[in-house]
């Protein structure tokens, strides 16, 4: 890595703010020019409108591996910030694309996608005071949607509507034999003081989804530390984290049916770590999830050690990764490939870093036990004064390079891109963005 340019802050046409960042290296400027760079980190801010909804940004690739930013704004509306086919970012307000009525405001998302760039959407609007709409978008590859299309409502699946107020959508990733992914949504009930968490049915063939009863979570989904998508051996449910009980606690809960089509109910105790107070997940080779869990450092578990769990409510054991830097981790996120897996965390001074591991197998007198092996040491991304609160990971595949995207508290995204052996070269007399 060469260090002879450490940081090119560049402004084009205003739209811009473009900038080189080499960690422990002084920034240094220069004016519209040709620079030949062999850059491990690129921060660029994109054109966006600012978001002001902190809970409601997602970012999946399309069809070019470019960036596409899905998020709600502060007034409600749903939007989508993507390159169009001349190469330059535009923002899109879908709400309308959608029909969504317009007394109606968006107050919950979630997007995923899978390695095939198979993606999923579900979004929930509501008029004040009155139930929640959910909406659930038919899977979709980036190429099959003609995003300027001014109706876009036939991608939606019928509705069947319920007297709830949704707070929060939880989805997992990918489609496997044409059905669709794990989603569930914590809600309020009218007259009932608890927020709960409902299964989903998707029936993809019939166009059509149905609220099921099955996932019972034993707190209060509302007043939950974390909670995320989960899929185990024993079926797919949520992994939550509650502080409420008198001291943390993280459960997996899940529920199988009958034939007859009863419910079992399944919850499982997890153990925890010190300063507990955030979970992810990472997939393994069969497409469970492992967990992560954060506090003064990360705990690992694999899919297969939280299926056989049998500790006690709230039990604590030590992290499986540990650091100076990674003390009261508040929030978690992976991205991975084949080989690696990286992991982003912001931590109690509000820093942002990173680590990239490699899965190893290790014998034990149970069978085999999936071990996290650090592949090199953690590195700070940006400090507290950045800002940064909130945050995404994407990782290509064709290019093996890494890109973290981080929301502002002022609702501006900065990309972060981490390229792997190759040479990027900058001409900031053409579209910046183009080298991403």
């Amino acid at each position: 890595m060469s260090s002879s340019v450490p940081s090119l802050p560049v402004s084009v046409h205003n739209l811009f703010l473009f900038r080189f960042k080499i960690l422990g290296v002084a920034e240094v400027s220069l004016k519209m020019t040709k620079v030949i760079q062999e850059a491990e980190l690129m921060e660029q801010w994109l054109p966006a409108k600012p978001i002001a909804d902190m809970e409601a940004f997602y970012i999946v690739y399309d069809n070019n591996r470019s960036p596409m930013v899905f998020s709600i704004g502060s007034e409600g509306k749903l939007y989508l910030i993507k390159k169009n086919a001349k190469g330059v970012n535009e923002l899109l307000e879908l709400s309308s694309k959608f029909n969504v009525p317009k007394n109606h405001r968006a107050v919950a998302l979630n997007v995923t996608q899978d390695s095939q760039l198979m993606t999923c959407i579900a979004f929930a609007t509501e008029e004040k005071g009155k139930a929640s709409s959910l909406n659930i978008v038919l899977p979709f590859k980036p190429s099959n949607i003609d995003w300027s299309l001014a109706d876009l409502s036939s991608w939606l699946l019928n509705p069947n509507q319920a007297s709830f107020s949704i707070k929060r959508l939880l989805m997992g990733v990918g489609t496997i034999d044409n059905e669709h992914p794990f989603l569930a949504a914590t809600l309020s009930v009218p007259g009932e003081m608890r927020v709960d968490i409902r299964h989903v049915a998707v029936d993809l063939k019939a166009g059509s989804w149905s609220w099921e009863q099955g996932l019972q979570y034993p707190y209060n989904a509302g007043t939950m530390t974390d909670l995320c998508f989960g899929s185990l051996p024993l079926g797919d449910g949520v992994f939550g984290l509650d502080m409420t009980q008198g001291k943390p606690a993280i459960t997996f809960v899940t529920y199988s049916k009958s034939p007859a089509g009863l419910s079992t109910k399944i919850v499982l105790n997890l153990p925890v770590i010190p300063g507990v107070r955030s979970l992810t997940t990472s997939l393994d080779e069969e497409g469970y999830t492992n967990l992560l869990v954060g506090g003064h450092g990360i705990l690992h578990m694999s899919a297969q050690a939280c299926s056989d769990s049998k500790v006690t409510h709230g039990a604590v054991v030590e992290p499986t990764i540990k650091g100076d830097l990674m003390k009261g981790i508040q929030k978690l996120y992976t991205s991975q490939d084949k080989s690696f897996l990286t992991i982003w965390l912001q931590n109690s001074e509000d820093d942002i870093l990173y680590q990239r591991f490699t899965y190893e197998t290790q014998p034990d007198d149970q069978g085999d036990v999936l071990l996290l092996k650090p592949k090199a040491n953690v590195v700070p991304l940006m400090s507290s004064t950045t800002g940064g609160v909130r945050f995404t990971a994407l990782y290509n595949s064709i290019t093996q390079s890494r890109s973290l995207f981080v929301l502002g508290k002022d609702g501006q995204i900065t990309l972060m891109s981490q390229a792997v052996a190759i040479r990027c070269l900058i001409a900031f007399y053409a579209i910046p963005e183009a080298c991403c």
